[in-house]
């Protein structure tokens, strides 16, 4: 049953989506707060904001990997270990 299957082959390309715009939009709030406070010109904003549009899907790539190998781990001994149509 394709219920059962613990395998996850593939991250979500939605889920990645979702990740990057929620960070991009409380980064560019948090940074709208430090210009109104007098900490940051808006040349840093831009730059914080685009750093963490580029670092925070590649860590996120990252940990999906890291799950799916979890995943893939835990799932192998399930497999058995004739392969159809080996010899």
């Amino acid at each position: 049953m394709p219920e059962d299957n613990p395998i996850v082959t593939e991250p979500t390309s939605a889920g990645m989506a979702a990740v990057v715009s929620l960070s991009r939009h409380l980064i560019t709030g948090i940074g709208a707060y430090a210009i109104a406070k007098g900490w940051l010109d808006q040349s840093g904003v831009d730059a914080v904001v685009a750093l963490s549009a580029t670092a925070l899907p590649a860590m996120f790539s990252v940990y999906s990997s890291y799950q799916r190998a979890k995943a893939l781990k835990a799932a192998a001994p399930l497999v058995p270990n004739a392969i159809i149509g080996s010899k």
